[in-house]
């Protein structure tokens, strides 16, 4: 997944964009999409950030633990955004594993 944010000259507007880029097995090729582009309100926050990219991944019906890769510049905002969301991933990866412990 790919994660940018923007603002308007003269600070009227402030934009994230997130893409994703995947392998399509049915053409054999890889593609790139835009999966969203919103106006967001400030202050674009760490948390605020990880919950936009957390609601794109659910209308999109794609779990965080399957993303590999984000790409992203380095703001702290964003870098305290993906900090959290493999936090996120990881914690969900982990309580998947225990529950899968359990069963046997």
């Amino acid at each position: 997944m790919c994660l940018d944010e923007w603002t308007k000259k003269s600070l009227t507007a402030s934009f994230l964009g997130i893409s994703g880029c995947f392998y399509d097995p049915v053409d054999s090729i890889t593609r790139h999409s835009v999966l969203s582009i919103n106006q967001i309100q400030h202050p674009h926050t760490g948390e605020m950030l990880k919950d936009a990219v957390t609601e794109t991944l659910s209308e999109w019906n794609t779990d965080s633990t399957k993303v590999l890769m984000l790409v992203t510049d380095n703001g702290a905002n964003v870098v305290k955004a993906m900090r959290l969301l493999s936090e996120e991933a990881t914690a969900a990866s982990s309580s998947a594993v225990d529950i899968g412990n359990l069963e046997d």
